[in-house]
Order: C-alpha cells, then sequence, then structure tokens
C-alpha cells in the first residue's frame, strides 16, 4: 500500500523570513517536496488557539507576569480541531494534491488583544 499522500505542516510567510533558521527549514522542506515529485500537500499554519492557555490565560489566574510584544504584528489563530477537520478534508480532496494551503482562523490578534481575551 505504501504512503498515498504526505501531510507537511508549515509556518504562513515562512518564505519571507529566511533569515530566521525555523522559518528557512519550512520553507526548504517546502520546495524539497514540490520538487520531489511525492504525492503531497504542504498546510501553512498561522497559529495555534490552544497555545494561548499556557502563553495568557494560565499566568494571568496565576497572577504572574505575561510575556509578550507592543508590535503591531497579528497572528489568525485556529482551533486544533478546526486544523485537523481541514486537514482531514485535504487529505481526501484529489484536487489538492500537490497544492499549498493557508489555515487561518477568521480574526487575527496581536499580542495583547490574545492577553486580554485569554
Amino acid at each position: 500500500m505504501g504512503i498515498q499522500k504526505f501531510v507537511f505542516f508549515s509556518i504562513h510567510n515562512c518564505d519571507k523570513h529566511p533569515e530566521v533558521p525555523l522559518m528557512e527549514i519550512k520553507y526548504c522542506t517546502e520546495k524539497f517536496l514540490q520538487d520531489s515529485g511525492l504525492n503531497h500537500v504542504t498546510i501553512r499554519l498561522c497559529g495555534f488557539m490552544q497555545g494561548l492557555i499556557g502563553q495568557y490565560a494560565v499566568p494571568i489566574l496565576e497572577e504572574k507576569s505575561v510575556w509578550g510584544t507592543d508590535a503591531p504584528t497579528r497572528i489568525a489563530y485556529m482551533d486544533t480541531q478546526g486544523i485537523a477537520r481541514l486537514t482531514f478534508i485535504a487529505l481526501r480532496n484529489e484536487n489538492l494534491n500537490r497544492k499549498l494551503l493557508t489555515f487561518a482562523g477568521p480574526r487575527a490578534w496581536t499580542a495583547q488583544e490574545g492577553a486580554m481575551y485569554a
């Protein structure tokens, strides 16, 4: 039977930040897969909603410092269950073979907004 389709989870905008080692590795892997001829789908993710719990909610509840940035960068976090559902659909859809997809939440949040709503 073998591998029917390979799923690679990458990072949104990894191609725009080659100076960051993880971003460069992700982008190089994307290119490798595209050139390999393997049946695959590459999914770029923005961020996991569940990560906000440990980053913001727990420290706030424990009355500890919350670390973040005041940069205007926004992240469109997604729930892991939503990512799983969309990944399953991508695996089953033959029209998405060898495609690059980006999964993003319905709203992009700054670090301050994430801390405020966590």
